[in-house]
């Protein structure tokens, strides 16, 4: 399995609304301007964070961001 077989399957496993918020992190909105955008709680936002974050195996929101980038998700 290549390194872009499994950043594709990670990628898979994100739901839509996951892949919603993580756009709207690499665009640089907080998690409460992410909920005011979606018409959700940050608490809801957060949630949907922590998820991406896990799936991903990643601790910070920069490796979210360089993930994104250099995979040109």
């Amino acid at each position: 399995e290549t390194a872009n077989s499994s950043v594709l399957a990670k990628i898979e496993q994100l739901t839509k609304r996951e892949r919603e918020i993580l756009s709207l992190i690499v665009d640089g909105l907080s998690s409460q301007e992410i909920a005011e955008q979606l018409h959700l709680s940050k608490r809801t936002v957060e949630t949907h964070r922590n998820n991406l974050m896990q799936k991903l195996n990643m601790h910070k929101t920069v490796e979210l961001v360089r993930f994104v980038i250099e995979n040109r998700i």
